[in-house]
C-alpha cells in the first residue's frame, strides 16, 4: 500500500518538477527554505536506502532547480561576485 503510495506521489511530483515550477514569485527567504528543507528530506531518503524511487529523482530535480534559482539571484543581486 505504501509503495503504490509513493510511486504515485513520485509520479505527479515528476510530472510539475519537469515542466519547471515558476520560482520567480517566491520571496529570498523560502527560496532558501525551500532548497533546505529538499536536501533534508533528500538525505533522509538515502539513509533510508530509498534514493531510487521516483520520489527520490523528483526532489533531486526539484533541489538542483532551487539551487539555480538561488544562485542566480545572487547574481543579479551582486554583480561584482560574478565569474566566480
Amino acid at each position: 500500500m505504501m509503495q503504490a503510495w509513493q510511486a504515485n506521489f513520485g509520479n505527479v511530483l515528476s510530472k510539475k518538477v519537469k515542466t519547471m515550477m515558476n520560482l520567480e514569485g517566491i520571496s529570498r527567504k523560502h527560496l532558501n527554505e525551500l532548497e533546505i528543507r529538499v536536501t533534508e528530506l533528500l538525505v533522509t531518503i538515502r539513509k533510508a536506502k530509498l534514493q531510487n524511487e521516483p520520489l527520490a529523482e523528483s526532489l533531486k530535480a526539484l533541489e538542483n532547480q532551487l539551487g539555480d534559482a538561488r544562485r542566480k539571484r545572487f547574481d543579479e543581486s551582486t554583480p561584482e561576485y560574478r565569474g566566480y
